[in-house]
């Protein structure tokens, strides 16, 4: 989990995760200025903070409703902590422009003639539906009264299950804070929600800095978001990293029968 807004340890309830190849190419678009302050980061490169963690998560198999790939295993992916209050963060309708990097398609994005952006939900409000595509160069959802929707069935899934959507070389994943299993429960336990729990934390997790990252080689990309070959370089640089620490190999354990492990990072 990169974290954002914070340099300390992120949560996942709620926020996006990646795998180590997606996180890999990630580095190299922000250590591409380095001393920059990165938006989402709110920090410069050698001051964020990407945690490892192992998740397990109940083994299901969903209705086909993914806009990428056949694994039924997940839901569709979401747009997470985009709203203004970043210590609750909300979950909503992939926006287009995490839809452009996974290449999961616009076909429920719709152009809006006036409203307005509201910042405390990162959603456009208002204005009248004009029933066509969004026009491709308004690829954030600010720009102009670009609105994608999912359905409620769509919707619901995504916040129950792990969702998931290639990006970047590798995978990003969506996780509802809803259906978490605290301590005390096990994956597929009943919450005192009435839903079952779907997903829970390992205890252990590593942590890497980006100016650790930096002395060991990572590089960053001079193109503007995905660079193959730096990120094939970097996810070396991470898999040096997490071994030089002074700790037993990093690996996710065994899963219960019925349960699945992901590492996120």
């Amino acid at each position: 989990r990169f974290s954002e807004y914070t340099t300390s340890v992120d949560y996942l309830g709620n926020h996006d995760a990646s795998d180590v190849a997606a996180a890999a190419a990630w580095m190299a678009y922000m250590a591409g200025h380095p001393s920059a302050r990165q938006m989402v980061a709110n920090t410069s490169f050698p001051n964020t903070t990407w945690t490892f963690f192992c998740v397990e998560m109940l083994d299901v198999k969903l209705p086909s409703t993914q806009r990428s790939g056949e694994n039924d295993a997940f839901a569709d992916y979401i747009s997470c902590n985009n709203n203004a209050d970043h210590s609750d963060p909300w979950c909503t309708c992939a926006l287009q422009e995490d839809r452009r990097i996974g290449n999961t398609g616009y076909e429920t994005c719709h152009q809006f003639y006036g409203g307005a952006f509201n910042p405390a939900h990162y959603n456009w409000s208002g204005g009248k539906n004009l029933s066509i595509s969004c026009l491709p160069q308004l690829i954030f959802a600010s720009g102009e009264g670009c609105v994608c929707s999912c359905s409620f069935e769509t919707l619901n899934a995504s916040n129950t299950y792990t969702g998931r959507q290639a990006a970047f070389g590798g995978v990003w994943y969506s996780i509802p804070k809803r259906t978490e299993c605290p301590e005390g429960l096990d994956v597929g336990d009943r919450l005192e929600s009435g839903l079952l729990c779907t997903w829970k934390r390992q205890q252990m997790a590593r942590v890497l800095r980006g100016d650790q990252l930096l002395k060991l080689g990572l590089e960053g990309s001079s193109k503007k978001i995905f660079d193959s070959w730096v990120s094939r370089k970097n996810l070396e640089v991470v898999k040096r990293a997490l071994a030089a620490a002074p700790l037993p190999p990093w690996r996710c354990p065994s899963s219960q029968l019925g349960t699945s492990s992901l590492l996120f990072t």
